[in-house]
């Protein structure tokens, strides 16, 4: 996971394509405590390709099937909302 806070844009991005495959083998609890808040880390990146690579994580199955576990609801949802402004905001 520290691949995840890498100096270089490129290696980040590749994490957040990488981390529906990780959710998928290690199961709910451990993409709860570990891979979710890494996601949602990386929507807030500096570089705009990442965030859109963390929010496409997010969406394309990597956490999706957690919007149905209570713990996660309320996350997902703002950080959704805060990844979408992000994504859009110039300058």
């Amino acid at each position: 996971m520290t691949l995840c806070q890498d100096t270089d844009y490129i290696v980040r991005i590749n994490m957040c394509d990488g981390l529906h495959c990780l959710a998928a083998a290690v199961g709910l609890d451990v993409t709860v405590a570990t891979i979710l808040p890494e996601i949602l880390e990386l929507m807030k990146d500096e570089e705009p390709l990442v965030r859109v690579a963390a929010v496409n994580s997010l969406v394309s199955g990597a956490v999706i099937a957690l919007s149905s576990h209570s713990s996660c609801n309320d996350c997902i949802g703002r950080s959704c909302i805060w990844g979408h402004s992000a994504l859009w905001r110039c300058g």
